[in-house]
């Protein structure tokens, strides 16, 4: 029996055993006769059943007598062995424990009553169905694609696994289907065209696009011939993308190894920066003419970041911005808005 629930001790014997799964880190536990005995401090294991209904379980609704705990209940059943025997012999004890459960004789037998497990309910089920076999791998990868559970499926299937939205093959919905109300359910349905969503299509496998799928080009500006080219190609344009390459996530402190712009699709200039600050700082400067020209509107995903990493290089943005990150939670507040899942979800 594979439970932490120690109302199932009571079915321990010879050859049924509790498997107590893993708890905060404490290791898996396997209980048999010998260990239930230790336990509870009893000579049989039916004889938690009467432990329990003495201690009661407030997990389960198992009211107990009251004022009585685990020692206690441990105690009297190692004396009485049972609750009957208990309640026959209560003559035997003294004080407030004997008028606890004089007094509390019927709650006593009803939560033996409750803790006890019924063996005889009807069980029809064949047990080779309940086997444990591998599982059909392309009806749970459309299950994890349709919901996508990235991370669920690299555990299953490998980090390749991909379950994104935006994916080849995958079949826009089908718009509802008109049908008239049966009339005569409701006499105020006429002629009413009432939508039925269309059956929709099981979810095609991810196949998410890759950088070998796709027409590119990426440069790296790395001289001062090759920067000025980029800069003057951006005096020229009324829009461009901008993002910044940085060794942490934390602004105020994350250390700038270059940036990047785009001025149409597919393409890309990555403008590497030397390690020496000063160095760094020059090279910065030499994009201010364009990075803070009021005139042009830089698109980028989460720019109050790079704002904030250029600030402490002595430049400000100036002109119009488009965030899309900003954008994505004004159209779809609810789901994540990081520029990975943008990507996989609007673009494949």
């Amino acid at each position: 029996m594979v439970t932490p629930d120690k109302d199932f001790g009571q079915l321990i014997d010879e050859n049924t055993f509790l498997y107590k799964p893993s708890r905060m880190g404490d290791g898996v536990e396997v209980l048999g006769v010998p260990e239930i005995k230790k336990r509870w401090g009893i000579q049989r294991p039916e004889q938690v059943i009467d432990i329990l209904a003495l201690m009661g379980d407030t997990s389960d609704n198992i009211p107990g007598v009251p004022g009585i705990g685990e020692k206690t209940a441990i105690k009297l059943i190692a004396q009485f062995d049972n609750v009957e025997n208990l309640l026959a012999r209560t003559g035997e004890l003294t004080g407030k424990l004997r008028e606890n459960i004089e007094k509390n004789r019927e709650l006593a037998i009803l939560s033996k009553q409750l803790v006890t497990i019924d063996c005889d309910t009807p069980c029809l089920t064949d047990l080779e169905v309940l086997k444990l076999r591998p599982p059909d791998e392309e009806k749970v990868k459309q299950l994890l694609v349709e919901f996508e559970f990235n991370s669920l499926g690299k555990r299953l299937f490998g980090e390749d696994f991909k379950a994104g939205r935006g994916f080849p093959g995958e079949t826009p919905a089908e718009k509802p289907a008109a049908v008239k109300p049966d009339a005569t359910s409701d006499p105020r349905a006429e002629s009413e065209a009432v939508s039925v969503p269309a059956p929709q299509p099981s979810p095609a496998p991810a196949e998410l696009k890759s950088l070998a799928h796709l027409p590119h080009q990426y440069e790296v500006a790395a001289t001062g011939a090759q920067r000025a080219a980029i800069i003057q190609r951006l005096k020229d344009a009324p829009t461009f993308a901008f993002a910044t390459d940085t060794d942490g996530t934390d602004a105020r402190n994350a250390g700038l190894g270059g940036f990047a712009f785009s001025l149409e699709p597919s393409s890309g200039v990555y403008v590497p920066l030397p390690s020496t600050p000063a160095e760094s700082r020059k090279i910065v400067q030499e994009f201010a003419e364009v990075l803070e020209d009021p005139d042009k509107e830089i698109v980028g995903h989460n720019l109050k970041f790079d704002l904030r990493v250029l600030i402490r290089h002595g430049l400000r943005f100036r002109g119009k911005l488009f965030d899309t990150m900003v954008a994505h939670s004004l159209v779809e507040p609810d789901v994540r808005h990081s520029l990975e899942y943008l990507a996989e979800s609007l673009l494949g």
